[in-house]
């Protein structure tokens, strides 16, 4: 985002009370650059509806972000000490990586069960990782994650702790030019299965233990067959003459 838009931006959050991250525009100085994400936030103060900026800087700076600074003159330095904020947004907790940080996979383990969605701009060419990364974490934390990259490198989605089928609620590959996509997520019945999954979980064990060992077997045994490996089903028009 560029510098010059901060002020609009705050004053479309004030009226809107929607959130806005971006990472911005490099800010230079004595030959050193820096990388910021920021934060622009709704604050209710009373009946009045504010605007704050939260700005920090990237913790690891990419091999090839370093590369390319130092081929302009400018210098970039990771921070010693890495900072992560878990924000509080009317109920709904949030944690923000800045595209390269996301690969560090220490810091994505401070938000286990600290947030319930993490969000990520980007300017990544290397979507399989991050794809990877992405759907590991959402099932590992258990976490929605908003992944917002360039149109150039695309994979831009909103990925969810659900199946394999239906984990991504809203995924663009690319195009000619940056567009708003807008995927709706509905945290609440993730929320609520997090809270009763251990309950239902240790109410079934109570039930294994006082049930007929053999129905209980039987149902399980049939559980167990699902996985077995099965072979697709053949195309149209398949010829099987000479197999």
């Amino acid at each position: 985002m560029p510098l010059q838009w901060v002020s609009d931006v705050l004053t479309f959050v004030r009226k809107t009370g929607i959130t806005v991250i971006s990472g911005l525009q490099y800010v230079t100085y004595n030959k050193q650059a820096y990388n910021n994400v920021a934060l622009f936030a709704p604050v209710k103060t009373g009946r009045y509806l504010n605007a704050a900026l939260l700005v920090r800087e990237k913790n690891d700076y990419a091999p090839m972000e370093c590369e390319l600074l130092a081929i302009e003159k400018y210098k970039c330095k990771n921070q010693k000490e890495p900072v992560y904020q878990a924000i509080n947004c009317n109920g709904i907790q949030y944690g923000i990586f800045l595209c390269y940080e996301f690969t560090d996979i220490i810091a994505r383990s401070l938000y286990k069960g600290k947030v319930d969605i993490i969000f990520t701009p980007e300017h990544n060419r290397d979507t399989s990782y991050f794809s990877n990364i992405i759907e590991t974490t959402a099932r590992d934390l258990h976490v929605f994650i908003a992944q917002a990259n360039t149109s150039i490198y695309g994979d831009s989605r909103i990925t969810g702790p659900y199946g394999r089928n239906d984990r991504n609620v809203m995924q663009i590959k690319g195009g000619d030019r940056d567009d708003i996509i807008v995927g709706t997520i509905e945290l609440g019945k993730v929320k609520k299965y997090q809270q009763e999954e251990k309950k239902k979980f240790d109410e079934k064990i109570q039930q294994y233990l006082k049930f007929d060992k053999r129905k209980v077997y039987e149902n399980e045994a049939k559980m167990f067959a699902e996985h077995e490996l099965k072979i697709a089903k053949t195309s149209a028009r398949f010829r099987t003459e000479g197999i």
